[in-house]
């Protein structure tokens, strides 16, 4: 689904939950058809974010969402772009328009990444190569490989007993997408 299609299915929630709580108050002062109102539009407001979470391109608001989960993270906006952050460290950052988001990546790795899929991912402008950096295109991204570039971005800023801590809240299959592909550290 694109973005264009998703707010136009949002607005129209939103003009649906509006007309039937006018509806229910001007058919019957009850509470009950009140309560009645708010359970339908509560159920559509619903079904609309879960088709949004399955139809799925990246989204500022889903970052956000999986930001809020992550120990010793907070969110700061700098000159109009929102950044997540730990410490002094921002590991996520997003464009003004929120077309594009810069993420932490080891600079070992990221012209391959780049090369891998130039569509999706791009080197961050040329004052940004000292850093461990790389850009993509939200666009371009699903929900679930969202999910997987921040929380990788967020375990290079914190210690390892923290992600390790993380690691352990989180449901078996969490993290195995999350490190699906990773080679096991040590020996």
């Amino acid at each position: 689904m694109c973005a264009a299609h998703l707010s136009s299915l949002y607005r129209e929630a939103i003009t649906l939950v509006k007309l039937e709580g006018c509806m229910a108050r001007e058919a019957a002062e009850t509470r009950t058809a009140e309560r009645v109102v708010r359970l339908h539009a509560a159920t559509a407001l619903h079904d609309l974010h879960v088709k949004i979470e399955i139809g799925s391109m990246a989204t500022v608001n889903a970052a956000q969402a999986i930001e809020s989960t992550l120990p010793r993270s907070y969110q700061v906006v700098v000159r109009g772009c929102l950044k997540f952050r730990v410490g002094s460290l921002v590991y996520v950052a997003f464009s003004r328009d929120e077309s594009t988001m810069g993420f932490a990546f080891p600079k070992d790795w990221r012209a391959g990444l780049v090369e891998s899929d130039p569509d999706r991912f791009m080197l961050p402008r040329a004052s940004d190569l000292r850093f461990h950096w790389v850009c993509a295109r939200l666009e371009r991204i699903d929900h679930d490989e969202l999910r997987m570039l921040v929380v990788e971005a967020w375990r290079m800023c914190v210690p390892k007993k923290v992600a390790a801590a993380y690691d352990a809240t989180q449901t078996p299959s969490v993290n195995e997408r999350v490190h699906r592909g990773r080679r096991p550290r040590g020996g």
